[in-house]
């Protein structure tokens, strides 16, 4: 949390943030939420802002650094002192942390176009470098006629444990002239830090087929894949036994329902820690067009719950679940109006808006707006 002469200097904020002195209503803990490019610490006492300025971030498991992209550098933020340390000096696109905070992943801005793994020192090196162009082996980005970069993908970025990243990334020369289909990822990559001499091991998808990886149980290692179509742009999510080789990989289970994708290419989806279900947001029809609902499904039994109406927005972001796993979080922007995010009780299937921020400027919203973290 925030260092207490911050709090202080914080709270001449709240008024503004909840709106009209409403008090929100109470969960446990505390999270941190990425919205309009500021970070929020939220909780049933109120909420403050930590830092603006930022096109994405991510909370160490401890809470105590949070890893800030900005425009023009990546920086470590301890939450408990406010020190600060720049580690690169370059704006990153995503990054994230293993399960014990010893390390980060890091993808770079498209000029640069590589995947990077650091500790907690700060210390990096690059492990992948994404496709050169057609017209120089130097590049791995181009121009097109309407003055829009062109790189390969990257996604589907994922620490399976401690040492093991796995991510997808387009392997080929990119064109003077590409579609989005043609510089898709077309292959996925994992690596195993701990080795002194780490090499990649990849395997190519199938001609039409994208393949992320979204969530790892702690407890068995499962992963939560989703497999895109490239010609249809239609997707699917699947439940996967852990896997050491890539021959190993069988997508055993299909998890039921139109899974929300984020704007900023993420799937609302996640497994629940120590219990082996998995929660997301699924798309449902209504009579007025959609809602989301936060829905849990047991892969063992392939029993699907569905919960509250959240809804509807033009970006929706989660479920985060909260540190004893009953309640969940989900972050929802609606253009030109407002962000708001909303507490729903697992158990009695119920939601709230625990708060809100307006959009008083109607932009198009932020694609990194995310869920950091829920801590205790």
């Amino acid at each position: 949390m925030l260092p207490k002469k911050r709090k202080l200097l914080a709270l001449a904020l709240l008024t503004f943030l909840w709106g009209c002195g409403s008090r929100p209503p109470d969960f446990p803990g505390y999270l941190y939420v990425l919205a309009n490019a500021t970070i929020y610490e939220i909780s049933s006492q109120g909420a403050q802002a930590v830092r603006s300025g930022v096109q994405t971030a991510a909370l160490s498991p401890d809470g105590e650094i949070i890893l800030i992209a900005e425009a023009d550098r990546t920086l470590f933020v301890n939450l408990r002192t406010g020190a600060e340390r720049t580690i690169g000096d370059r704006p990153a696109r995503k990054i994230g942390w293993n399960r014990d905070g010893s390390r980060f992943f890091l993808v770079s801005s498209p000029e640069v176009n590589q995947i990077l793994v650091g500790d907690r020192l700060g210390t990096m090196k690059g492990i992948f470098r994404g496709a050169r162009t057609a017209s120089s082996p130097d590049l791995v980005a181009a121009t097109d006629a309407a003055g829009n970069m062109i790189f390969g993908e990257i996604s589907g970025c994922l620490f399976l444990d401690k040492n093991t990243l796995v991510f997808s990334a387009y392997d080929g020369v990119i064109s003077s002239a590409p579609d989005d289909r043609e510089i898709a990822a077309n292959r996925v990559y994992r690596i195993d830090l701990s080795l002194p001499d780490a090499e990649l091991k990849s395997t190519k998808f199938p001609a039409d087929e994208n393949w992320g990886f979204v969530d790892v149980d702690s407890g068995d290692g499962s992963v939560l894949v989703v497999v895109e179509k490239k010609t249809s742009g239609g997707f699917q999510a699947f439940y996967a036994r852990a896997f050491q080789e890539w021959e190993d990989l069988s997508f055993e289970r299909e998890i039921p329902g139109a899974i929300i994708r984020c704007a900023n290419g993420e799937y609302d989806l996640l497994f629940q820690p120590a219990t082996g279900f998995i929660f997301g947001i699924d798309a449902v029809p209504v009579r007025a067009g959609r809602h989301a609902v936060v829905f849990r499904f047991d892969p063992e039994t392939q029993e699907l719950q569905s919960g509250s109406d959240l809804g509807w927005g033009d970006n929706i972001v989660g479920p985060t679940l909260s540190p004893d796993g009953r309640f969940a979080a989900i972050l929802i922007y609606e253009r030109s109006k407002e962000w708001r995010l909303k507490i729903v009780d697992l158990e009695k299937r119920s939601g709230t808006t625990a708060w809100s921020l307006p959009d008083r400027n109607r932009n198009l919203g932020s694609p990194a707006d995310a869920i950091l973290a829920w801590m205790r």
